[in-house]
């Protein structure tokens, strides 16, 4: 039904008229007002929150509160906050990095003197496989041994030998932390795959191949069991950064580890020295207060302090 635009316009000069017309209009403008104070109010009670979650990272966050409510996306918290499995590099220098072997490329191969250039190839491919299998292998950071390293390396090796032994009777002998990365499975678990990134130098001389290698790897972990749910969909994962610096040498195809160093953020040396690394977790903060604070990604394992103890200023 069509509507009469006269009748529209004396309907409209009628309600103008209306002595209770400036009453409606006074208690529409009160609604409209109590909307934007509760409104106002809500967004108080988040930033609240989540002013109470960024003061956990000092560890004095009471056991019983939640962390922040999902104000924000996860890209946009602080980096002091603790990261999920749903960004475990948050926040990370090793965001940008390359994941697994992706960041291990091999240099050019070239001749030198007493080896061809497919000998120069098969001496780099044996010490990154070496490096691989030490570092990356699924199994050997589940806890396993690295057969395959070993199986590098030549049976007289005295780093074979002290592989063994250490890999047998941890506690007893040097640290096999020194040459593998290894968790312990009860403990931890790796998720995703670490990000990588370094570099692999060689010289050939009188017929031997001599490698220089220097990664850094950056593994993000999270508890086998018991967890903290940062966000409900979002269980806390840490992250753990081990440095690398080798020498090896490949001769008659088997490969020499010389000398190597290593250089761990974020290790419990409080924990008892039983062939794994032990990452801290966000409960763990106030144990690390008195340690010295090291950036594990300067930190160089040729120079690095002998006390196991350090606190990482990020990972």
């Amino acid at each position: 039904m069509s509507i009469d635009p006269s009748d529209f316009t004396a309907r409209l000069r009628g309600e103008r008229s209306d002595p209770q017309r400036e009453e409606q209009l006074r208690r529409d403008r009160r609604n409209r007002r109590r909307k934007v104070i509760l409104g106002v109010g809500a967004g108080a009670l988040v930033l609240g929150g989540l002013g109470a979650w960024l003061t956990s990272v000092t560890g004095e966050r009471p056991e019983n509160e939640p962390y922040a409510p999902q104000a924000l996306e996860e890209a946009l918290w602080p980096d002091a906050w603790p990261a999920t499995v749903r960004m475990p590099f948050r926040g990370s220098k090793a965001a940008a990095w390359k994941s697994g072997i992706e960041g291990m490329p091999l240099p050019e191969a070239k001749a030198g003197p007493g080896l061809t250039k497919a000998q120069v190839y098969a001496g780099l491919d044996s010490v990154h496989d070496f490096l691989v299998d030490t570092n990356l292998s699924e199994d050997t950071l589940t806890g396993a041994t690295p057969t395959q390293a070993l199986a590098l390396t030549a049976a007289d090796d005295p780093a074979r030998r002290l592989l063994d032994q250490t890999l047998t009777h941890p506690g007893e002998n040097p640290d096999p932390l020194h040459l593998v990365t290894r968790f312990d499975p009860d403990d931890v678990r790796v998720h995703g795959s670490p990000r990588t990134e370094g570099t692999m130098t060689y010289q050939v001389v009188a017929g031997q191949l001599r490698v220089k290698a220097d990664y850094t790897f950056v593994y993000a972990v999270t508890k086998t069991s018991g967890g903290r749910q940062i966000v409900p969909d979002g269980l806390e994962a840490t992250r753990v950064v081990v440095r690398r610096s080798l020498e090896l040498t490949v001769h008659h195809g088997k490969v020499r580890p010389v000398a190597y160093k290593v250089a761990i953020g974020n290790n419990d040396c409080t924990r008892p020295d039983d062939g794994f690394i032990h990452p801290l977790f966000s409960d763990d903060t106030s144990k690390t207060k008195a340690w010295p604070r090291t950036d594990p990604f300067t930190q160089n394992p040729s120079t690095a302090d002998t006390n196991p103890c350090h606190q990482p200023t990020h990972t």
